[in-house]
């Protein structure tokens, strides 16, 4: 009986595909150590809490900036290159923390860690959906997201650990390490097929009009979930729960296996099959997490939390790439990275003056209405484009 097998054109799991996954674990593994032990290092240097603040704008706002302008760089050269850019300056951080004199000094650091983050993040999703077939490219978009979401489970504890075990200074040695070893793998990649244009860089360049629905609906998406990154250990605290880091464990495992579905199923059914229930998921999340008082209500909304976002963050990022051509997926990422870090800073920002008011309950359920409004807006959008 002949055998069938996967042709060349259609086949997504290769050589240089799990190269570039590695690449982005390594990567964003490095970044995740930080995700607490940096804060607890800054405030034995004398931090204060306004100062700690600025460690997550400082790194927010300079890579919305980065993202922008790499949109525009990796429609004019090879992806590749802003590839390794971004891990080379992830792997040259940890040697300027371990150095960094004061912490006015490393509040500037954060500004140059937020463009490797900003670089790295737009130039390695390109890249993914420049080598993977099109038929697959949801498929290939949400394990490309698994290695971020794996490094996001397991860096925060493993960073603490780290530093406890060997002091700060093997948290740098980490951090390096790793950095450059994700350098090392980028630097193997093969040059991105994809052509490219010369494109002026003005305002036109830099947001595509077909990504603008699907980022839409991303900045509904985060305005929630930003909430949840800013208030959920206070929240939870508060409501009895002796540890929530637990929380966040739970969580990242559900977007974690909830990433890798949501991609095959967007490319059978159609992207818009798979967000609109993913933000009505997220948006239940939202409110069961309004109504949490015990640990069992904190982790079913934890679940839903982590299964809605995590599919429809793949599925947003495949249809914004489905709706421009091949030399518009620079501008592309970099509209849909503009409504993600918007909806994340502009949550955090707008959720904590309403907590002040309203409590953290109520703060929870105005979050539930976010991803809602952004799925409106962005089929209103939609259909105006059509």
């Amino acid at each position: 009986m002949p055998t069938t097998t996967t042709p060349p054109a259609e086949r997504l799991v290769t050589g240089n595909f799990l190269l570039a996954c590695a690449c982005t674990l390594g990567h964003f593994m490095s970044f995740s150590l930080l995700t607490a032990a940096l804060p607890v290092w800054a405030l034995a240097r004398g931090a204060s809490e306004v100062q700690i603040g600025l460690l997550v704008a400082l790194i927010a706002f300079p890579a919305l900036i980065a993202r922008s302008l790499s949109g525009w760089l990796v429609d004019r050269q090879d992806a590749r290159r802003y590839v390794m850019l971004g891990t080379f300056i992830y792997g040259s951080i940890g040697t300027l923390y371990a150095l960094t004199p004061s912490v006015e000094w490393l509040l500037a650091l954060r500004v140059y860690h937020g463009i490797g983050l900003g670089v790295f993040h737009t130039a390695a999703s390109v890249y993914v959906t420049d080598i993977v077939p099109a038929a697959r490219r949801g498929e290939g978009i949400g394990y490309y997201g698994m290695m971020q979401t794996l490094s996001q489970a397991a860096g925060p504890a493993l960073g603490i650990w780290i530093a406890d075990q060997f002091d700060y200074t093997g948290l740098w040695v980490a951090c390096t390490a790793l950095g450059f070893a994700a350098f090392a793998m980028a630097a193997r990649l093969q040059p991105s097929p994809r052509a490219r244009q010369a494109t002026p860089l003005r305002l036109a360049a830099l947001v595509a009009p077909g990504a603008i629905a699907p980022s839409i609906a991303a900045c509904g998406l985060f305005l929630g979930t930003g909430t949840v990154i800013s208030f959920l250990a206070v929240y939870a605290l508060d409501r009895g729960v002796a540890n929530p880091g637990l929380l966040y464990g739970i969580q990242a495992l559900a977007t974690f296996f909830a990433r890798g579905a949501a991609g095959r199923l967007s490319d059978r059914f159609g992207r818009t099959a798979v967000v609109v229930p993913s933000l009505l998921i997220t948006s239940g999340g939202l409110w069961v997490l309004s109504l949490a008082d015990n640990l069992l209500l904190f982790g079913v909304a934890c679940v839903l939390l982590g299964v809605g976002a995590g599919c429809a963050f793949p599925a947003l990022i495949a249809q914004s790439m489905d709706r421009v051509q091949p030399q518009e997926r620079g501008a592309a990422m970099s509209t849909f990275g503009i409504g993600q870090e918007l909806g994340i800073g502009g949550g955090s920002l707008a959720m904590g003056l309403l907590a002040t008011s309203v409590g953290y309950s109520g703060t929870f359920l105005l979050a539930a209405l976010c991803p809602v409004a952004g799925l409106v807006l962005a089929l209103v959008s939609l259909g105006r484009r059509r």
